[in-house]
């Protein structure tokens, strides 16, 4: 008597079946919920990468705000001292010493910059006697630049008012006096004198100092090869700094002095002056560019 396998064994095929799809269907489920978590988990850390890198640039940003005091005239002395090394290195070629070869470029440079300062304080107090006035025609100007505009604006207001229900009490205006030219002037003066001081003090430093860091680093460097290869590059990059800084410096000097004879020539008011914001403001890589046209095309 032939026995059926599946009745012996008690087992039924299609239970079998079902429970293999079963199964499948459940793995599959199991590897669509591993990745959603692994991609809701690649989410949650690039928004968490992406705000931490946030707050590093904030506090960066106010790391740099509140140590403006300090990096300022740290960054001004760093980048005098490139510009007037080649002239402490000339003296003591000439064997005059270290310090003394400092001092005397120190000296120099600072008289040159109070003599600049008092040959342009004449037209400088000259110009601020004239403000008043050139600033109530600029204003003049851009009133009539600003009339069309102020047309729209009260054209739109008048259609607001039309197609308003209910009104709300009109607030009332309050006026903010500003500080004059003056006052903001003289109360930045005590500061401008005191970063003076300390950046006149740092450079002399700087340059009295010489190739002090420079000794200090072959000290470190183990063979002799590398020492020179060490010297070569950094007297090669300071060079290169120096060279660019006094290269910018006369080209802006230059710039500044061709602007003065041509608003002399022209007859615009006070050329001296205008020529030396010139120059400072060409300083600044495209600001100072625009700075420069804006101010001379209002003047």
């Amino acid at each position: 008597m032939n026995e059926n396998p599946g009745e012996h064994s008690g087992e039924n095929p299609g239970e079998h079946a079902s429970e293999t799809s079963g199964s499948t269907v459940a793995a599959e489920k199991d590897q669509q919920l591993d990745g959603l978590v692994a991609l809701f988990s690649d989410a949650v850390n690039g928004q968490r990468s992406l705000a931490i890198t946030g707050i590093f640039v904030m506090l960066l940003f106010y790391t740099l705000y509140f140590a403006a005091p300090v990096l300022i005239p740290i960054t001004l002395a760093l980048l005098l001292n490139m510009l007037l090394a080649p002239g402490v290195v000339l003296l003591t070629r000439l064997r005059i010493p270290q310090a003394l070869a400092a001092a005397l470029v120190v000296l120099s440079a600072v008289m040159m910059i109070i003599g600049a300062l008092y040959v342009l304080s004449g037209p400088a107090q000259e110009w601020l006697q004239k403000a008043p006035a050139s600033f109530y025609k600029v204003e003049q100007k851009l009133r009539e630049l600003k009339k069309p505009i102020e047309d729209i604006k009260k054209a739109t207001e008048q259609i607001e008012e039309a197609t308003q229900l209910n009104k709300l009490p009109q607030a009332q205006e309050v006026t903010i006096q500003r500080a004059s030219l003056t006052d903001l002037l003289l109360s930045g003066t005590p500061q401008i004198v005191a970063t003076t001081g300390i950046v006149t003090i740092l450079v002399y430093f700087l340059l009295a100092s010489g190739d002090t860091f420079l000794r200090k680093l072959v000290t470190v460097i183990p063979t002799l090869r590398d020492k020179k290869r060490a010297v070569e590059i950094v007297r090669n990059i300071q060079e290169d700094i120096s060279f660019y800084l006094l290269t910018i410096t006369l080209t802006n000097l230059g710039l500044g002095l061709l602007v003065s004879t041509a608003l002399g020539f022209i007859g615009v008011p006070n050329p001296m002056l205008w020529g030396a914001m010139v120059a400072i403001l060409n300083f600044a890589p495209y600001i100072g560019a625009i700075t420069n046209l804006i101010i001379l095309t209002i003047v």
